[in-house]
C-alpha cells in the first residue's frame, strides 16, 4: 500500500493519536482513492481536448452557407454608410 491518507490515518489510530472513527476512516479511504487517481493522471494531449485539426474545412455536401452573404451584406452596408457620411460632409 502506498503511503497516503488512509495509511496515515491508520498509523495515527494505532499510535492512539486518534480514536477510531468510522466517518474519518471512510473519508481517509475516499482521499486515498483520489490520491491514487491523481498519481496515475496524465494530462491529455491538446488535440484530444480541441480537435481543430480534424475539423472539416468545407460545409458538408447538401448544406448551404450563408457566411458569404453575411460578409457581403456587412461590407455593402458599411460602404453605404461611408457614402452617406461623404455626401453629408459636402
Amino acid at each position: 500500500m502506498q503511503d497516503g491518507p488512509l495509511q496515515r490515518y491508520r498509523q495515527m489510530v494505532l499510535s492512539r493519536e486518534l480514536a477510531p472513527d468510522t466517518a474519518q476512516e471512510l473519508m481517509a479511504e475516499k482521499l486515498q482513492l483520489l490520491a491514487n487517481r491523481l498519481a496515475q493522471y496524465r494530462e491529455p494531449r491538446l488535440s484530444v481536448l480541441i480537435p481543430f485539426g480534424q475539423r472539416r474545412r468545407s460545409a458538408p455536401e447538401g448544406s448551404t452557407s450563408m457566411a458569404g452573404w453575411g460578409a457581403a451584406r456587412t461590407h455593402s452596408s458599411s460602404v453605404g454608410r461611408a457614402r452617406l457620411r461623404l455626401d453629408q460632409a459636402h
